[in-house]
């Protein structure tokens, strides 16, 4: 994860993944917790966190120019601001 860049957009949602997962699992953020993203909307963590995997189980390789690697990068953008709390309702 240290490693993560964005030439595989997979690989930075998994990195942001993977930290709120962390946060999560320490008790620093519940699930239910909901968070304000421009694209996304009004969002609870448990389903951003559950649209990641499903993005990443099905588009593992997202590199420039793959279809799928907008959606990742939203995804992306959403943990990274609640990762760094710039989101939270």
């Amino acid at each position: 994860l240290q490693g993560a860049n964005s030439v595989n957009m997979a690989y930075m949602l998994s990195a942001q993944l993977a930290a709120m997962h962390c946060n999560v699992l320490a008790g620093f953020v519940h699930p239910d917790c909901v968070i304000h993203d421009c694209r996304l909307g009004n969002i609870t963590i448990a389903d951003l966190m559950n649209r990641a995997v499903l993005s990443l189980m099905a588009h593992g390789y997202t590199p420039v120019g793959n279809q799928y690697r907008r959606e990742q990068e939203i995804l992306k953008n959403a943990l990274d601001a609640a990762n760094n709390n710039r989101n939270w309702l």
